[in-house]
C-alpha cells in the first residue's frame, strides 16, 4: 500500500469533516477477517474488543470477524502474525496504547515497527488510570497526601499493583514516589485482574487501575478512587482530582485501545474497516454503554491523528524512562 497517498486521503477527509466511504457496496463484502488480540481476552480491553466485533459481525453477515486471542510471548506474537499477513489475507490488529506507544521504548528490540508496519484503523477510546485503595485502607484516607501519610505510617502497605513491568500504571507509582517523597513499590501482575483479587482479600492496599475494572467495587463500597492520572479530570469522573491537584507534577498518562491493519492492505479494504468502525462509535446506544460501563470516552480521532499521536505518545515515555531509569527488557 502507498503510505503516503493513505496518510493525504485521510487528511482530506480530516479537513472536510467527511469518513471514508467503502468501495464496494454492503453484500459485496464476502469473506472473513481475523482479529487478533495479544492480552488477557477478560480484561477491559479483551470484552470491548468482542462486543465490537460483535456488532461487525451484525452489520456485514456476509463476512466472518473471528475474534483471536493469542498471547504468547508477552503478547508479541499476535502483533508479529498481523504483520507478516500475506496479500489476500485479512488480518488486523487490536491494540492497546501499552503495546503501540510503550513497547517501542520498553524493549530492545521489537518484532515489529509500531509505525511502519501498520495502517491505522481507528481508535474505540481513551481512558485514564486511578489511584485506587482497597479494604485494607482505613475509610478516613480521602485523599493523596492521606494515602502517602497512611502508608509512611504503615510501611508495609508501600506495595502498589500495576499492570506491567514499564506500563502507564508502573510510571504513575514512580512519579507519585518520587513527587510525594514517600517509598512505594510497584509490584507487576501482567494484567488488572488479578490485582482486584489482591485488592479484595487484603494482599495489596493500593494500585493504577483503569477506572472500568474497579467501577463495580467502587460502587459497592469495597474500592475508593483517590486521583486519576489524566492532566485534567475525566469527564466521566468529574467529581475525582487529578493526581496534578494533590501536588503530584509531570502527571499525564492516559491509555486507548485500537485497531490497525498490517502495512499492505487494499486500499479498499482499509476504507471498508474504517467506515465500519466510525458507523459503530457514531451509535449513541454504542457510546453510551462504553461510557457508563467501561467509563472509556468515545473518541473520533482519524487514522492519522492516530499515527501523530503514536509518534507523540512514544516521544513521551522515552523521556519518562529516561527520568525514572526505567530499564530496558531484552
Amino acid at each position: 500500500m502507498n503510505r503516503r497517498r493513505f496518510i493525504i486521503n485521510s487528511s482530506l477527509f480530516t479537513l472536510s469533516g467527511l469518513s471514508p466511504i467503502p468501495l464496494l457496496a454492503k453484500d459485496d463484502y464476502i469473506g472473513q477477517s481475523n482479529i487478533y488480540f495479544g492480552f488477557n481476552k477478560e480484561g477491559i480491553a479483551g470484552i470491548l474488543g468482542r462486543n465490537i466485533i460483535n456488532k461487525f459481525n451484525s452489520m456485514y453477515p456476509n463476512h466472518v470477524f473471528n475474534y483471536i486471542n493469542e498471547t504468547s510471548y508477552r503478547g508479541l506474537k499476535a502483533p508479529t502474525i498481523v504483520k507478516n499477513t500475506q496479500p489476500g489475507i485479512n488480518n488486523l490488529i487490536q491494540v492497546t496504547s501499552a503495546m503501540m506507544s510503550v513497547y517501542p521504548t520498553l524493549y530492545k528490540t521489537l518484532p515489529f515497527d509500531p509505525i511502519n508496519d501498520f495502517t491505522p484503523i481507528g481508535t474505540f477510546g481513551d481512558f485514564t488510570f486511578a489511584l485506587v485503595v482497597g479494604p485494607n485502607v482505613p475509610d478516613d484516607v480521602l485523599s493523596v497526601d492521606d494515602y502517602v501519610q497512611w502508608i509512611r505510617d504503615n510501611p508495609s502497605y508501600r506495595d502498589i499493583g500495576a499492570a506491567l513491568y514499564g506500563s502507564e500504571s508502573h510510571l504513575a507509582c514512580l512519579i507519585l514516589s518520587r513527587e510525594k517523597k514517600v517509598a512505594l513499590r510497584s509490584v507487576y501482575y501482567g494484567g488488572m485482574r488479578l490485582i482486584v483479587e489482591d485488592l479484595l482479600d487484603g494482599e495489596l492496599a493500593a494500585a493504577f487501575l483503569v477506572p472500568g475494572i474497579a467501577k463495580p467495587f467502587i460502587e459497592s463500597g469495597q474500592f475508593r478512587m483517590l486521583a486519576v492520572t489524566s492532566a485534567q479530570r475525566s469527564r466521566l469522573l468529574p467529581d475525582i482530582p487529578t493526581l496534578q491537584e494533590n501536588g503530584v507534577e509531570g502527571v499525564d498518562l492516559n491509555g486507548w485501545i485500537g485497531l490497525m491493519a498490517p502495512a499492505n492492505i487494499s486500499q479498499d479494504m482499509l476504507d471498508f474497516y474504517i467506515s465500519t468502525l466510525d458507523q459503530i462509535k457514531s451509535d449513541d446506544e454504542f457510546k453510551r454503554m462504553v461510557e457508563e460501563k467501561y467509563l472509556m470516552e468515545v473518541n473520533s480521532i482519524s487514522p492519522l491523528e492516530v499515527s501523530i499521536r503514536l509518534n507523540s505518545d512514544k516521544d513521551a515515555y522515552a523521556v519518562l524512562f529516561d527520568k525514572y531509569q526505567i530499564s530496558k527488557i531484552s
